[in-house]
């Protein structure tokens, strides 16, 4: 029992430190050189605003924009790739391939 515990404890441990170092808020984009008192949106989003260069395509841009257009790569080349490399037959990706 008390190695249950003891392991219990371990794994609560490990996963205490893995999330402290993958907070769910990025802080990067912050100017903190901003007065958050005057311009809030300038102290919370300041360094992204100045950073990021939004597509003359888009209206609105985000962290969730970069996301789709990375899956939309990903998506593209994994595409491409089954089109075009000989499968076994039989396989699942010969299968999706028709």
């Amino acid at each position: 029992m008390k190695k249950y515990f003891l392991g219990l404890i371990v794994i609560t441990l490990l996963i205490l430190v893995s999330c402290e170092k993958h907070r769910g808020i990025d802080l990067s984009g912050m100017d903190r050189s901003a007065d958050p008192t005057q311009d809030f949106y300038r102290f919370v989003n300041g360094k992204w605003i100045d950073n990021t260069e939004i597509p003359e395509s888009e209206s609105r841009w985000g962290i969730f924009s970069e996301l789709r257009d990375r899956n939309k790569e990903i998506l593209q080349q994994l595409l491409v790739d089954l089109a075009t490399t000989d499968h076994p037959q039989g396989s699942a990706a010969e299968e999706a391939r028709g």
